[in-house]
């Protein structure tokens, strides 16, 4: 998703909608200190606490100085469907689609309480992600050429898939 927007140039304006950003090192490091300990459970859900709006993600990505358009779901949703049918452009969708396909459904949480209780017990918590953590794996992703050093298409270029946008 974070590489669809930047290189698309377009995130959605999901103020109500969250996600929670865990560092992959930090997690494996976790799921090897936590199986180093004999437990009664054998599955663990972890997920932080710490959730973001992809609204707020959307401005992080802006106060980096991607220049972004953040648009309304409905205006959002017909630049997807027209990029989708766009060759060159389709792949660049990569974990957008299945954001859109989930918005309506309720999604059921899975309790991480036993797994809170032992990190608890182990004196293990979630790493704070904030602008800062998020402006250095960006950074770190330009610099593996995962994520792009600037925007690689703007909104205003798709203007001429000659969508026919609804004001909702």
């Amino acid at each position: 998703y974070i590489r669809a927007v930047l290189c698309l140039g377009i995130a959605p304006l999901w103020p109500d909608r969250y996600l929670s950003l865990i560092p992959v090192d930090w997690m494996a490091k976790l799921i090897l200190d936590i199986s180093k300990k004999q437990h009664n459970i054998s599955t663990f859900h972890i997920n932080s606490d710490q959730k973001i709006t992809y609204f707020d993600l959307a401005i992080w990505i802006k106060n980096m100085g991607y220049n972004i358009s953040i648009l309304s779901h409905e205006i959002f949703v017909e630049y997807v469907n027209k990029i989708a049918a766009n060759k060159e452009l389709a792949p660049l969708l990569d974990g957008v689609v299945q954001l859109l396909d989930s918005v309506n459904i309720k999604h059921r949480q899975l309790s991480t309480d036993l797994t809170d209780k032992i990190m608890k017990e182990q004196g293990l918590y979630y790493p704070k992600v904030g602008p800062e953590w998020f402006e250095k794996f960006i950074r770190y992703g330009v610099k593996l050429k995962y994520f792009p050093e600037k925007i690689v298409h703007t909104f205003s270029e798709y203007e001429k898939f000659d969508l026919t946008l609804t004001t909702k």
